[in-house]
C-alpha cells in the first residue's frame, strides 16, 4: 500500500458517477494513452493493469491478463516506459515485468527482488529498482533484461529522480535522507538529512528539487510529525525552503510539477473535523503552504495523482474502500473536473503512453 461550492455540486456529482462502457475482453493494440497501474490487495494477487485511451474516451481493463492469460501477481507498484519496453513493478511478488506496451505481451520476468517500489531509467541500458526492505538498489540492465548488479545505499529507498548525471533517492519507510548517487560510476556520493519520510519528489523550472515528507504516522518512534515540503538546491546539495503543513497529523502524498515546472501539485488527506483534502498546487515561489484545495476530494480517498507531460492535465485516483474497483478522475490544470472512468482495485500509479 502507499503512503496516504453548492453550484458546482451537481456538475462535480456527474463527473464522479459516470462509469463508462468497457470494449469486449480480449488482447488489444494499444495506442496513446493512460496506464494506471491497479494494487489489488496485498497477499490476494489480483494487481491489474487498466489504459485509458485519451483520444477515443475508452476504457481497456484488465490489459496484462487478456494479453497473456495470467495475472500480473500481488501489489503492482509502479510502471515506466524505457527503450520501447514496459517494465511493471510488483512489489510483494518481488518482481520486474518486462512486456510490449502496445500488446502487453510479456517478454521477461525478472524476480528475486526483495521488495522493489520504483523504478528510474538511467541511460540506454541501465534502470536504477528502488526498495522498501533492502538497502541497496536493484541494477538493471534494460537491454539485456537482466539484473547485473546492486548498489549499497545504507538504508531503504522509495522515489527516485535523475537529474545531470546524478540521481537522488528518497529514504522513506521510517526514514529522513535523501541520498546523492553517481549514475555513471553507480556510487552514494552524499547524502543529506531531510524532513520524516521523504516520499516523492519533483524537479522545478530553476532546477531545483523539492521533496515532499509525510511526517510518519502517530504511534512511530517520535511520533508524527508535519508532512514538509523542502527544497534544495542541487549545485551544493543544501536546504534552501523549509514549508510544513499546520496540521501535524495531516498526510501529504504524491509531487508533481506542471509542464513549466513553475507549480507543485500534491495530495492531502486531512484529519481535523472540516479540514479540506484534495489535490493541492503551489507556485515554486510561495512563502507559505496553500490552504485550499485546487481540486476538493469531496469526503473520498485520492490516493495517485499524475501530471501529464503534454498539458499539464491532472489525473487523480480514488481507492475508495480498498476492496471495489476505484475511479481515476481527470481535470484541468486550473482544477476542472472533466472526466471519470472506473479501473481496477486499488489504482495507485500511472504511466503516460504518448
Amino acid at each position: 500500500m502507499r503512503p496516504e461550492r453548492l453550484l458546482l455540486l451537481p456538475l462535480v456529482f456527474l463527473v464522479f458517477s459516470c462509469e463508462k462502457p468497457l470494449p469486449p475482453p480480449g488482447p488489444v493494440e494499444l495506442e496513446q494513452g493512460l496506464f494506471i497501474v491497479n494494487e489489488g490487495n496485498f497477499t490476494y494477487g489480483n494487481a491489474s493493469l487498466s489504459f485509458w485511451d485519451l483520444e477515443r474516451d475508452t476504457v481497456f481493463e484488465d490489459v496484462f491478463f487478456a494479453a497473456n492469460g495470467y495475472p500480473l501477481g500481488d501489489v503492482a507498484y509502479s510502471m515506466a516506459l524505457v527503450g520501447g519496453k514496459a517494465f511493471i513493478v510488483v512489489n510483494n511478488s518481488g518482481k520486474v515485468v518486462v512486456a510490449d506496451p502496445r500488446g502487453l505481451q510479456v517478454q521477461k520476468t525478472l524476480g528475486g527482488l526483495v521488495s522493489p517500489r520504483q523504478i528510474l531509467p538511467i541511460d540506454d541500458s541501465t534502470a536504477y529498482v528502488s526498495d522498501l526492505y533492502s538497502t541497496r538498489l536493484s541494477l538493471l540492465d534494460t537491454r539485456r533484461l537482466e539484473l547485473r548488479g546492486e548498489l549499497e545505499l545504507g538504508a531503504t529507498s522509495e522515489a527516485m529522480l535523475l537529474h545531470e548525471g546524478f540521481a537522488y533517492v528518497a529514504n522513506w519507510s521510517f526514514g529522513e535522507w535523501l541520498f546523492k548517487v553517481d549514475a555513471r560510476a553507480h556510487r552514494k556520493v552524499d547524502s543529506l538529512r531531510v524532513a520524516r519520510q521523504p516520499n516523492s519528489m519533483a524537479l522545478d523550472a530553476q532546477g531545483q528539487l523539492w521533496l515532499l515528507s509525510d511526517g510518519g504516522f502517530p504511534g512511530m518512534p517520535g511520533g508524527k510529525q508535519p508532512s514538509t515540503l523542502t527544497r534544495v538546491r542541487l549545485s551544493d546539495f543544501q536546504v534552501t525552503r523549509t514549508l510544513a503543513w499546520p496540521d501535524p497529523l495531516a498526510s501529504a502524498t504524491e509531487l508533481r510539477a506542471n509542464a513549466r515546472g513553475d507549480s507543485l501539485f500534491f495530495l492531502l488527506n486531512g484529519t481535523a473535523p472540516g479540514a479540506p483534502g484534495g489535490v493541492f498546487v503551489l507556485p515554486i515561489e510561495a512563502e507559505a503552504m496553500p490552504t485550499r484545495p485546487l481540486v476538493h476530494s469531496q469526503g473520498r480517498l485520492f490516493y495517485g495523482l499524475a501530471v501529464r507531460p503534454s498539458n499539464s492535465e491532472l489525473f487523480v485516483s480514488d481507492a475508495l474502500d480498498y476492496l471495489q474497483k476505484g475511479w481515476v478522475f481527470r481535470a484541468s490544470p486550473d482544477g476542472r473536473l472533466l472526466d471519470s472512468v472506473r479501473v481496477g482495485i486499488i489504482p495507485g500509479a500511472f504511466c503516460f503512453y504518448d
